[in-house]
């Protein structure tokens, strides 16, 4: 049986204050949040450690923020990054957003619940599961999607074996969409997989 674990938080802020604010709210709403003030340290914790989203303030004397932000998406190109900046690095938080690939930002001083909204848009975005549900909806569209592909299937040709469009099939392998008890016997059926494939490990 697989176990759901929390998402977890990278706050890189040189702000103690700011850090300890963060990690006490966003602690409060599930997530195992880690804060560090230095970006050298929090860039040696972020190659030893797995997180799913960073909470990133662009301002960090001597610092970059944008090298910063560059740095982590060579770690990990698919992680969600929200900038935290001040009204003269506006123009440098946009930059990050184009061109490095930073989900979002907000700006200083921080709305708490601005960035609690902004995180589960993030979690959204990038497939994240919160919840035993959406962990098991995530895993059996990878299961369905992998399937597919070994067989050599198109979405459309799936999609037109069980009569749904292809744009619900998307959904499914993405996490975003709980396939219904028929639909999923009739994607069993034209996958010649049986149910408890899909389901392995629950």
């Amino acid at each position: 049986m697989n176990h759901l674990t929390p998402v977890r938080i990278l706050v890189i802020d040189d702000d103690e204050q700011v850090g300890a604010i963060c990690k006490k709210f966003l602690n409060r709403q599930g997530y195992d949040v880690t804060t560090i003030q230095n970006p050298g340290d929090a860039l040696d914790e972020f190659r030893k450690e797995t997180y799913q989203i960073v909470v990133l303030d662009l301002i960090l004397p001597p610092y970059d923020g944008l090298e910063l932000l560059k740095a982590i998406r060579k770690i990990d190109s698919d992680v969600c990054v929200i900038l935290l900046t001040g009204h003269p690095s506006l123009e440098t938080a946009i930059e990050g957003l184009k061109n490095y690939g930073a989900f979002d930002y907000l700006t200083k001083p921080m709305d708490l619940e601005k960035l609690a909204v902004v995180i589960q848009k993030g979690i959204r975005k990038h497939g994240l599961a919160t919840d035993p549900v959406q962990q098991i909806t995530k895993e059996v569209g990878q299961r369905i999607r992998a399937i597919r592909k070994e067989k050599s299937l198109t979405m459309r040709q799936l999609s037109k074996r069980i009569g749904v469009s292809t744009s619900l099939i998307s959904q499914i392998e993405r996490g975003e969409s709980s396939p219904s008890i028929p639909t999923l016997y009739k994607v069993s059926v034209a996958l010649e997989a049986p149910l408890s494939e899909l389901f392995q490990g629950y």
